[in-house]
């Protein structure tokens, strides 16, 4: 009777030894410590924008984008990767999405030295219509405040995987990589994502083909709201020139750009000549951004006597926000503009 128990149980320990390595064997892969064994697929987003692009499109499948820098950053011009950050991007098989076009390149550069196997794709990349910038070479004071006709340019894309690496300011760069502001501009971003994701995971790739398309089509059609929403001609300032393919999209004319790092500091003077500039380009509102201070914005609308209103362009936001977040927050964005603000 007791040999019986005894083989039971040795029986027992070796039904729960096989289910436990099956349960470490990840799904569609090979065991991570035998030979020949794939490494661990991770799939990491540089930007809150990027990110939530991604995700939506890579919904009810295996693959979880993971986002790499705080969901607060904003545009990360000036962030540096940390050593946290830059073990996220070590080993396996990582592929890093960015948004490219001069935003977030300097990030990739620093990634790809500490790592250099990681792979990228750029959702900005290769898209037409990018808005292009005039070089701003003069620090003199005089030369803060930008005459911003971006929403009237468009010139051809860059096509390069390499294009916009070394444009890590975008005072000085060439292109305006704000692509995700505009909904227009970001579903052309969600069809790049569907070839990265349908890439780094080709069983899915129905999946991320069916996904995707519902969500271009969603995007296009508020794309269509915002074109008609009667704003043309509108004669805008900004706190900064993320809003150039929104501006586009309505038909608004940005006229003046506070830039937003500087503008919590802008000199008394400066703010004057702001503020006679708005009221000599017959400016009528002015948009600011939810995750910039507000008080120099306040006091130059209050100050040249125009409408002040905020535009949330999607560059921050919750860590954990719900599948479709982006179009929610472009629909309160439509409802600001068409709220009376300016006209």
């Amino acid at each position: 009777m007791n040999g019986k128990k005894i083989i039971l149980t040795v029986v027992c320990c070796a039904l729960a030894a096989i289910l436990a390595a099956a349960f470490l064997i990840p799904r569609g892969g090979k065991n991570p410590e035998g030979d020949g064994a794939e490494p661990v697929r991770k799939l990491i987003c540089t930007t809150y924008p990027v990110y939530l692009l991604v995700r939506d499109v890579a919904k009810g499948g295996p693959v979880r984008p993971e986002l790499l820098l705080p969901p607060d950053t904003g545009c990360p011009h000036d962030y540096s990767l940390t050593p946290g950050d830059l073990m996220k991007l070590s080993g396996g098989r990582t592929l890093l999405i960015r948004n490219g076009l001069g935003l977030d390149d300097s990030l990739w550069e620093t990634a790809l030295s500490a790592n250099p196997k990681l792979k990228s794709i750029a959702l900005a990349e290769g898209i037409s219509g990018v808005i292009h910038e005039e070089e701003d070479d003069d620090d003199d004071d005089d030369d803060h405040e930008e005459h911003a006709d971006h929403g009237h340019e468009a010139a051809e894309s860059c096509t390069d995987p390499e294009c916009g690496h070394h444009h890590h300011h975008h005072h000085h760069g060439h292109e305006n990589g704000h692509l995700f502001a505009s909904p227009d501009t970001a579903a052309e971003m969600v069809k790049n994502a569907v070839q990265a994701l349908s890439g780094f995971d080709p069983e899915n790739a129905s999946l991320y083909e069916k996904n995707g398309k519902k969500i271009q089509a969603e995007l296009l059609a508020l794309a269509g709201e915002f074109r008609s929403a009667g704003l043309t001609g509108r004669k805008i300032a900004v706190q900064h020139d993320i809003y150039a393919y929104l501006a586009r999209l309505c038909g608004m004319e940005m006229e003046v750009s506070l830039r937003a790092e500087e503008s919590q500091s802008l000199s008394p003077a400066l703010i004057a000549r702001l503020c006679k500039q708005i009221r000599e380009k017959k400016v009528t509102v002015l948009y600011a951004e939810p995750q910039y201070s507000k008080e120099t914005a306040e006091l130059i609308a209050r100050e040249a006597g125009i409408a002040y209103s905020v535009l949330d362009p999607c560059a921050s936001g919750p860590a954990d926000p719900e599948h479709g977040y982006y179009q929610k927050v472009m629909r309160k964005n439509l409802e600001t503009l068409r709220g009376g603000n300016g006209k």
